[in-house]
């Protein structure tokens, strides 16, 4: 191949990608909720099978049985953040008089070193926050959820029920839904032991809004890197409200931050091992690409969407190197030769 065609190769790669890219962000509304049934399915699917095989079910009655049960835990995860958030709504003026008075404190303190601080108007836009018009957006944006989680449900049982049973899938799609199934479990269970942990100490500790945090914790150790150091931070500025910059204060800062360490740095590179194989470059820059697209929700899928997608980047000759740069093993000697 001449480098003519080399060239021509990539600028139409690229031009492909900015196309994808712009029409992955017009289909959001539509495409989310799907691509979330279709991860949902692929973790399912090795649960309805033990289920077949241990429990002697059906399969019918192993598909209603595991949706049955992820639906409890969905339930009993909006129960969690809706009494968090009344929880949040009913201390919304105390926790305003804290920081009030905290600032006042900061102000006194910068008189005696002869430093001029205009804390009044900081004090009036605190006093006037809408923390109701906050809570009802947020319950608000909730609903919206769980009306996007009725159509993955849907979505689910259709995948579930639409699929024949002894079809013959390709290897290709048996090793998307493999590495799928093994990174969502894996981290579902991460995340999960988290948290627990995160709320054991905020418990211990007497933080309020334990639930929340908690809750918070679990969902945000599913974005990688930036989810768990985010964790760490939200519950910094209640506690240095309750106990100011005292021993409590530390423990908690240090003892969130091992917390992290040990479930995100030891126990889950154990649990996934060598399944992904990316580059942390990578993971960060699919991370910002797919947030970008898809917001929020895209910043979850961002790990799984980019393991389907350098699987399918292997599968064609000409995008083999790039799924090698995935993985941080390109050989430049042999991409130009």
């Amino acid at each position: 191949m001449t480098k003519t065609d080399k060239l021509s190769q990539s600028c139409l790669l690229i031009l492909t990608a900015i196309a994808l890219a712009f029409s992955l962000a017009y289909v959001k509304n539509i495409a989310v909720p799907f691509v979330i049934s279709v991860f949902m399915y692929a973790v399912f699917l090795p649960i309805t099978s033990f289920l077949q095989r241990k429990a002697k079910l059906s399969r019918d009655l192993s598909i209603l049985v595991t949706m049955l049960g992820f639906l409890i835990f969905a339930s009993m995860l909006v129960v969690f953040i809706v009494q968090s958030l009344q929880a949040f709504a009913q201390n919304a003026g105390q926790y305003q008089n804290k920081v009030i008075e905290s600032l006042n404190f900061l102000q006194s303190i910068a008189k005696k070193w002869n430093i001029r601080l205009n804390i009044d108007s900081l004090e009036s836009m605190l006093q006037n926050i809408p923390v109701f018009d906050l809570i009802t957006n947020v319950s608000g944006e909730l609903l919206n959820i769980l009306g996007n989680a009725g159509l993955i449900i849907i979505f689910v049982l259709f995948l579930f029920f639409g699929t024949q049973k002894n079809t013959v899938r390709s290897k290709t799609i048996d090793l998307m839904q493999e590495q799928v199934s093994q990174y969502s479990i894996a981290k579902f269970f991460i995340s999960l032991g988290t948290a627990v942990s995160q709320g054991i100490l905020l418990s211990v500790l007497n933080v309020e809004m334990v639930l929340m945090f908690s809750v918070l914790t679990f969902l945000l150790n599913f974005i990688p890197n930036i989810g768990s150091i985010i964790a760490v931070l939200l519950p910094l500025p209640l506690a240095i409200l309750q106990f100011g910059f005292t021993f409590p204060f530390y423990v908690l800062l240090f003892l969130s931050i091992a917390i992290q360490m040990i479930w995100g740095n030891i126990l889950e590179p154990k649990l996934l091992g060598q399944t992904l194989g990316f580059h942390p470059v990578t993971i960060l820059l699919c991370l910002l690409f797919w947030g970008l697209v898809w917001g929020i929700p895209g910043m979850f899928l961002a790990v799984p969407m980019t393991s389907i997608l350098k699987i399918i980047l292997e599968q064609i000759d000409a995008t083999k190197s790039i799924a090698k740069l995935l993985e941080g093993q390109l050989n430049y000697q042999d991409d130009l030769s």
